[in-house]
Parts: structure tokens; C-alpha cells; sequence
């Protein structure tokens, strides 16, 4: 998965926690039940926030029980208010928004294939979420394990998500795709390094996690580290050649800012190790 700020301020819960409890208390016609749906849809989707962020707001304000029945019955009220939402939000959100409810959705709605065919329709809009959506699930489903058709929507997902990052107005979303573009190209690092829908190329994989780590992007900058502390062969591809000192280089961008004692204990392991290893030659 990709690791992406789903954080929404406290102001904007506590707005639609007022437009929910309207929404029960005062929706007896279908004229005050739109009405509220397309306030609680102006604020989700308000300052260009992406729809992605907008469903796990709405997710979470509506199916909040672990009780089968009741989260059955929360699953229902969700998609009942998304196909009124369909009204006030384009097209390409309201696919994307169908297709996560579908994905992670509960019996009886629950339909990865549903899901699929939202995502595609989703992407064929630019829309990079779902581009990228599709890639895992084509690159980490096993009944859709499609290799080639995951590498395609990570590179779509690259793709979209620059164009949409420099047409956002406001840092924090910039940012959003920033992170979702970064997190594509980690990916496509790992399927050059492991021969997944494309020629093994370890050139390639490290050029992919150079464009992630300089993103910030965590997983990436700690791959890098390792290849240059192993060294990496892929078959008869030309090998990458283990150099202790850019392993050092790259282990130490992945200390803890403030204070390197706070850091993965992984990472200081790791650096140590290399630390011993240099003085054991000098």
C-alpha cells in the first residue's frame, strides 16, 4: 500500500458531524436529504482534496461498528449516500469513490471485479489514484496477477500524478501526489529488480529508486542502501558493485533528524556494521 496522509482536520470532522447528525434528525424528504449530501460533498471534496482522502473520511463516518450486521447495514447507508453524492461531484470521483467502496467493502458489496472496471474508468480520466490503485491490485492480487498490466498503470500513475500535482493550488495536496508519485516509482524499481512484467535490469531498479528517495520516499532510500552494500547481480545484466561508503551515504539519510538514537533500529544496526567493517580494513 501506499503510505499517504489520510489526515483531515478537526474542523472539517466536526462540520461533517453536524452535516451527519442533519442528515439523520431532518432528512424526512428526498429535496432535505440531497441538500445535506451535497453540503457534506462540498466540504469533503472542498480545496481540491482528493477523492481518495474524501472516501476514508466518509468510510469512517459511517461504517464505525464491528458487528457483521451493523457493518452490513453501514456498508448500505455509505453507498446509498455516494449515489446521491453522484450529483455533485464529476464523474471521474464519483468512479473513483465506487471503486474503493466496492474493494473494501463487506458482503454483499464486496465485488473486486466491480471495483476493477471503476478504477479503469477512474484512470481513463486522469485520474492518478486509480491508476495507481489498479497497479497493486494487478501487481499484489494473485487472482488478478497481471505483471505487464501493473507496470503500465504504475508508469500511468507516474505520469497522471506529476500533471495533477502541478495543477494543485494548495502544498499539502501537491504533496499527496508527490507521495503517491514516489510511491509508483518505488514500485517500478522493485519489478525492474525482480523481472516482473519487464527484463530484469538493475540499472534501471536503482534509477526508479533514485527518483523515489529523492521524493523522500523511506522504502526506496533503504533499498538503495542495501544494493550499495551488497551490490546487486541480476543475471547477465551489468551488476551494480557494493560500495560501503555510498551505503553509509544512504543508511544516514534515513536517521531520525533530531536525535539518530530515535532511529529504525534496523538502520543503526546497519550502519554500524558498516562502520566495523571499514575501520576492520584501515
Amino acid at each position: 500500500m501506499v503510505n499517504i496522509s489520510n489526515k483531515i482536520s478537526l474542523t472539517k470532522i466536526l462540520c461533517l458531524t453536524f452535516f451527519f447528525g442533519s442528515l439523520n434528525a431532518h432528512a424526512t424528504t428526498e429535496t432535505s436529504s440531497l441538500s445535506s449530501t451535497q453540503k457534506i460533498f462540498e466540504i469533503l471534496l472542498a480545496d481540491e482534496q482528493p477523492s481518495a482522502i474524501a472516501y476514508d473520511t466518509l468510510r469512517q463516518m459511517f461504517v464505525n461498528s464491528d458487528t457483521p450486521e451493523l457493518k452490513r447495514e453501514s456498508y448500505a447507508e455509505l453507498k446509498a449516500q455516494l449515489e446521491l453524492g453522484k450529483a455533485f461531484i464529476s464523474q471521474t470521483q464519483y468512479h473513483d469513490l465506487m471503486a474503493r467502496f466496492y474493494r473494501d467493502g463487506q458482503s454483499p458489496f464486496f465485488d473486486i471485479q466491480l471495483a476493477e472496471q471503476y478504477f479503469i474508468q477512474a484512470s481513463a480520466d486522469n485520474h492518478p489514484e486509480a491508476a495507481y490503485e489498479l497497479a497493486k491490485l494487478y501487481h499484489y492480487n494473485d487472482y488478478y496477477l497481471d505483471y505487464g498490466a501493473s507496470l503500465h498503470f504504475y508508469e500511468v500513475s507516474v505520469k497522471q500524478g506529476f500533471a495533477r500535482m502541478w495543477r494543485q493550488s494548495y502544498p499539502k495536496w501537491q504533496k499527496f501526489y508527490l507521495d503517491l508519485v514516489a510511491a509508483a516509482e518505488y514500485q517500478l524499481g522493485k519489478m525492474y529488480e525482480l523481472g516482473q512484467g519487464i527484463e530484469y535490469n538493475a540499472s534501471k531498479a536503482l534509477d526508479y529508486y533514485h527518483a523515489a528517495a529523492r521524493k523522500k520516499h523511506h522504502n526506496a532510500t533503504y533499498r538503495i542502501a542495501m544494493i550499495y552494500k551488497n551490490g546487486l547481480q541480476i543475471q547477465n545484466n551489468p551488476s551494480i558493485e557494493a560500495d560501503p561508503f555510498a551505503a553509509i551515504f544512504w543508511f544516514e539519510k534515513l536517521l531520525h533528524p533530531s536525535d539518530p538514537k530515535l532511529s529504525d533500529p534496523e538502520v543503526l544496526q546497519q550502519l554500524e556494521n558498516l562502520y566495523q567493517a571499514i575501520d576492520s580494513e584501515h
